[in-house]
């Protein structure tokens, strides 16, 4: 029963003020945005799925990134650099939450969880991303094969 529409108008009380106050704005419906050091840009991208299940990815984002995918940034952020949202752990690509939006309550409910874990985890995560070189350390490995490896080595080739 939720769209990124809903959420948006529901996140204007708390969570998009807090947002602001950080240097982010809201884009794409219901994605934060932050432009960050050295080219890299910091965001908060949505995926709602059977209008009740909201998935949090947060994530870096270069223009290095651009050949892995065919649509423009910000409407899109690869998965490249970063992790799921939860209000347990640290930022790390296997761990996600999936927060229940389905209802109003659960929504505003999910949103006070939501704002908390982004201060928790997001911001630290942000903050800790300062150089390309900082986003290397954050791949758990360092792929050998498949989309992401033209990507890595254009980044070691500036750095």
């Amino acid at each position: 029963m939720t769209n990124k529409v809903q959420l948006k108008n529901l996140a204007k009380e708390s969570l998009t003020p807090m947002m602001n106050r950080h240097g982010y704005e809201l884009v794409n419906g219901f994605d934060y945005l932050k432009e960050g050091p050295n080219d890299i840009y910091y965001m908060i991208s949505s995926t709602i799925s059977y209008s009740e299940h909201l998935k949090l990815f947060v994530g870096c984002y270069i223009d290095e990134m651009d050949e892995l995918t065919s649509l423009a940034f910000p409407k899109h952020l690869p998965e490249m650099f970063g992790g799921g949202l939860t209000d347990e752990y640290p930022i790390q690509p296997t761990k996600w939450k999936i927060w229940q939006v389905g209802t109003e309550s659960e929504a505003i409910e999910s949103l006070k969880q939501i704002e908390s874990s982004i201060q928790k985890y997001a911001f630290p995560f942000f903050d800790s991303i300062q150089s390309k070189e900082d986003l290397l350390a954050t791949l758990p490995r360092v792929p050998t094969k498949g989309p992401w490896v033209p990507v890595i080595n254009k980044i070691k080739s500036k750095i």
